[in-house]
């Protein structure tokens, strides 16, 4: 638009248009090279305005638009504020001290804050020191100051550093960051300082008080404190379908609760639907295989669908083995327990089969397949993981050589039979690289047996249900849980005996690390 006013003689009228797409912190299009010129003859690149450019690219961590950005600037109170930025994003540890700027000067501000940051990336502990010696003097807004408590407070806590306690306290003394708040009681749990995990609990919103996450720790708390069982407690736990609700449930040696709600919609609903022509391509296109065309089909006729029929939709997607998008349809309509829906069960003779050949549970399979790919074996990550059982391509390489199956193309980890056989066997090799513990290979199977190994050299001493809890990424440790939810889902529902954990697994949660007196057993 306003390349066009330029040719129509009309931009003088319009400046101030052109200053505010200049000065923006990242590079434009050359094809307002004319408009920027002929505003530059009209006066309209000063000093201030390439100084305003210059800590719009620092904030947008575009350093070399900054850098062309100073050459434009002549005043000499502007050049030295610039260089200043130079200054101390060479050497953050020497010049972050309150000596080096002034509460009056904004730019200041975000020297430290982008400063701050890079030291972090270096030594975590002292980008927290000196944080915490500047923000008060430099007159952050709340909202600044509490995106880099946030950033700092997180880092710091999954670092488990021995002071991160006291410094994480100090960044958030108020408990004004839930998540941070979280972190905190997740530090004292990698301590099992019990006081101390009961009254970081009291300091969350009160919504998240009173999930079954921080229920349980709060049983588990006050029985390790006092000796005395929980299990009122625990039977409130118990009734949330839920890792959480299932551990309380073992504890309680009660039978797991499912809340299973049986689908309730009218035959007609479904076949109205069949005559629908979107329904009818959508179908044709599942057949081919064409599942990006169908899911296209879907996103234009979804929005358009009252509750009852896009839940009978969804279920017409679990009929057609359309799995992933019919359990993506019950959660937007919210039916978490119309179970048969949201955990189907396919391909059920090749996992019998290969589970039985590599001695691991169904379930366990099971469960990986439903967390992975929800059973589409024509998933593929943003990663390149591939098939039902989201195997990386090096992987199944390795795999296949390691147990003799011939694996002569890649694509072949889109059949089912091939990516169960090889998926099967390399969660046999991770249980076997991890001594048999299922939970440390849902782990590695997620997250890398590697990254494993480094928290179990660190924090391997833990109780399990501890350890858990404590797992750095909250991807894996959404994924573990997830995973050991799911398997008792797909034995309750298919009937077989039914444990969340083993005999072996029982024996190291918190509970059952206590002595005779009832005190904690030390580590």
């Amino acid at each position: 638009m306003l390349k066009a006013e330029m040719k129509q003689g009309s931009l003088a009228k319009h400046l101030d248009k052109v200053t505010e797409l200049w000065i923006q912190g990242r590079s434009q299009p050359k094809s307002c090279d004319a408009v920027f010129a002929f505003w530059q003859r009209q006066g309209g690149l000063t000093s201030s305005v390439a100084e305003t450019r210059f800590w719009n690219a620092v904030k947008e961590r575009n350093f070399s638009l900054a850098r062309y950005a100073e050459k434009k600037i002549s005043q000499s109170a502007g050049r030295k504020k610039t260089a200043l930025l130079w200054q101390v994003r060479s050497h953050p540890e020497r010049w972050l001290t309150r000596k080096s700027f002034s509460s009056s000067d904004h730019t200041h501000r975000i020297i430290v804050d982008y400063a701050v940051r890079r030291l972090a990336q270096k030594d975590m502990r002292l980008a927290a020191r000196r944080w915490l010696s500047l923000r008060d003097h430099l007159n952050f807004t709340p909202e600044q100051k509490a995106k880099l408590n946030h950033y700092l407070g997180i880092r710091l806590a999954l670092r488990f550093y021995d002071d991160a306690p006291e410094l994480v306290a100090k960044i958030d003394p108020d408990f004004q960051d839930a998540e941070i708040t979280e972190w905190r009681i997740r530090l004292a749990l990698s301590q099992q300082d019990w006081p101390q995990v009961q009254l970081l609990i009291d300091k969350l919103p009160e919504e998240q008080q009173l999930t079954s996450r921080w229920q349980y720790w709060q049983a588990v708390a006050e029985q390790n404190i006092t000796g005395q069982s929980q299990n009122e407690r625990f039977s409130r736990i118990a009734v949330d379908r839920s890792y959480y609700g299932f551990l309380a449930s073992e504890q309680l040696g009660q039978p797991f609760t499912l809340n299973y709600e049986p689908a309730s919609f009218s035959a007609s609903l479904q076949q109205n639907l069949l005559l629908l022509p979107s329904v009818r391509r959508m179908y044709e296109l599942i057949q081919l295989e064409q599942f990006n065309y169908a899911r296209q089909e879907w996103n234009l006729l979804f929005p358009t669908l009252n509750a009852e029929q896009k839940y009978a939709l969804s279920h017409l997607a679990g009929s057609w083995e359309w799995h992933s998008q019919a359990i993506a349809g019950a959660a937007q309509v919210r039916k978490w327990n119309d179970l048969q829906l949201r955990f189907p069960l396919e391909y059920a003779e090749l996992y019998q089969q290969s589970t039985r050949q590599r001695n691991i549970p169904l379930n366990w399979a099971l469960s990986i397949t439903r967390q992975e790919s929800a059973f589409n074996p024509l998933a593929r990550s943003g990663v390149g993981a591939m098939g039902l059982m989201q195997l990386m391509p090096k992987t199944a390489r390795q795999t296949a050589k390691k147990i003799r199956q011939n694996l002569s193309a890649i694509k072949e980890l889109y059949n089912p039979a091939t990516n169960i056989a090889l998926g099967t066997a390399y969660l046999a090799q991770m249980l076997d690289r991890f001594d048999g513990s299922r939970i440390y290979a849902t782990a590695a199977y997620n997250a890398g047996p590697y990254r494993v190994k480094g928290w179990l050299k660190k924090r391997g001493h833990l109780p399990l249900d501890i350890w858990v809890e404590v797992i750095p990424y909250k991807e894996t440790r959404t994924y573990v849980q997830r995973v050991l939810e799911y398997g008792v889902v797909y034995d309750m529902m298919a009937n077989r005996p039914t444990r969340l954990l083993d005999d072996s697994e029982r024996q190291l949660l918190a509970l059952n690390f206590l002595n005779d007196d009832g005190a904690v057993v030390a580590d």
